[in-house]
C-alpha cells in the first residue's frame, strides 16, 4: 500500500508540480519512510530473536529427550542426571534472556556410531 502511494507521488513529481504542492509532496513522503523504517526495525527486531530461539530448541530438546528416558527406567534418573537435565533447562533459559556464558552455544552433537564418553583422562 506505502508502495503505492509513492508511486503515484512520483508519478506527480514527474509531470511537474507547483511549489506548494512539492512541499506538501515531500512532507507526505518523509511521513511514509518513516513508517517504512519503523515497519523495517520491527521486522529486524523479530527476526533478531531466532538465533535465541533456535539456542533454547536445542537445549529443551536434550532436557526432553533426557526427561523422557528417565520415564521410561525411572532408575536412570540419578541425582547426577537430573542435575545435567537441570542445566540443560537452564542453559535454554539462558539463550532466551541472553545471560550467563552459554548465550548463542548449541548443545554438543552426541557422538556417531554409539561411541561412549570418555572421561578426561581419555579412558
Amino acid at each position: 500500500q506505502m508502495m503505492m502511494e509513492m508511486m503515484k507521488i512520483q508519478q506527480k513529481m514527474m509531470k511537474g508540480v507547483k511549489p506548494t504542492e512539492k512541499k506538501e509532496m515531500m512532507m507526505e513522503m518523509d511521513k511514509m519512510m518513516e513508517k517504512m523504517n519503523k515497519m523495517m526495525s520491527m521486522h529486524m527486531g523479530m527476526m533478531g530473536g531466532m538465533p535465541k530461539v533456535k539456542c533454547a530448541e536445542e537445549w529443551l530438546k536434550k532436557a526432553i529427550d533426557l526427561h523422557e528416558v528417565h520415564i521410561k527406567d525411572p532408575k536412570t534418573a540419578t541425582e547426577a542426571r537430573q542435575m545435567e537435565m537441570m542445566d540443560q533447562m537452564k542453559k535454554a533459559y539462558e539463550c532466551i534472556t541472553g545471560t550467563g556464558s552459554e548465550m548463542g552455544l548449541a548443545p554438543p552433537k552426541k557422538p556417531e556410531g554409539g561411541e561412549k564418553k570418555k572421561d578426561e583422562h581419555g579412558h
